[in-house]
């Protein structure tokens, strides 16, 4: 949550300053604020994921860090942000929306 309000008040306070449009400047510092929150917690949330459908009786990993490093030694780096542009596509317009309505 610090990543989250930390962007959008610097962003917010950066738009004062230069006065701008506020309503505008609340809409882009909200979906960039929810970009910036998701590009981090995106491989928390796949391994979150990946360990949630992980078979109870013989399961694959033993903890989070297992799961991301044994998925990006076996399919790669970008594995871990597969659906990441849908992800940020909607995090933006959520955010955004949630900002400015806030």
């Amino acid at each position: 949550m610090g990543v989250y309000f930390g962007v959008y008040d610097g962003l917010m306070s950066y738009s004062r300053k230069n006065k701008y449009n506020l309503q505008m400047a609340s809409l882009l510092s909200g979906g960039l604020a929810g970009v910036a929150t998701w590009t981090i917690v995106y491989p928390v949330d796949y391994a979150k994921t990946k360990i949630q459908s992980d078979s109870l009786i013989n399961p694959q990993f033993k903890n989070s860090i297992d799961c991301l490093r044994t998925e990006i030694k076996t399919k790669g780096f970008n594995v871990i942000y597969t659906g990441f542009s849908i992800m940020i596509a909607r995090a933006f317009i959520v955010n955004a929306v949630g900002f400015l309505c806030f």
